[in-house]
């Protein structure tokens, strides 16, 4: 493979992927066009006028040696669309309702559940939600990932 699919690993919606030292499991997704919950005490979060939000729910775990903090910074995801357009998850991503955790550190053996959320343009048509390890030696831009199909979600 080549491009894009050249670092792929391709997983189904609920099945497990793995990159690096993590592995991944999308639980499901969603879209809204609506506000969503946040952290109390947090800014609401509400996409622009003329974009949705495109919700998934991921449970990450360590299987590696030392200790992770995926998805921190909004880094190691990016939902795909139809059109191999990529969209970086929200950068508020803490404030979610549910992600207070996640920028804690996870240890080796532990899993977390994790609100994802990407703002993209009313009736965009996804096809995949790219996951990785960003603390896996020379990969923090992605160069192999986990691939889950959400086509049309």
């Amino acid at each position: 493979e080549t491009g894009i699919d050249a670092g792929a690993s391709d997983v189904a919606m609920g099945g497990v992927g793995r990159d690096g030292g993590l592995q991944f499991r999308v639980t499901s997704v969603n879209r809204s066009s609506t506000q969503i919950p946040v952290q109390e005490y947090a800014e609401r979060v509400a996409p622009a006028k003329g974009a949705e939000f495109i919700i998934a729910d991921v449970v990450v775990k360590n299987i590696g040696q030392t200790s992770s903090t995926p998805f921190c910074g909004a880094s190691g995801t990016v939902l795909i669309d139809l059109d191999g357009k990529n969209y970086d998850p929200i950068n508020s991503l803490y404030s979610i309702a549910g992600n207070d955790a996640l920028c804690e550190k996870l240890n080796p053996g532990f899993k977390r559940s994790v609100r994802l959320v990407y703002e993209v343009p009313k009736n965009v048509t996804t096809h995949a939600i790219a996951l990785w390890d960003t603390e896996e030696n020379g990969d923090y831009n992605g160069q192999t990932w986990v691939r889950v199909a959400v086509n049309g979600q």
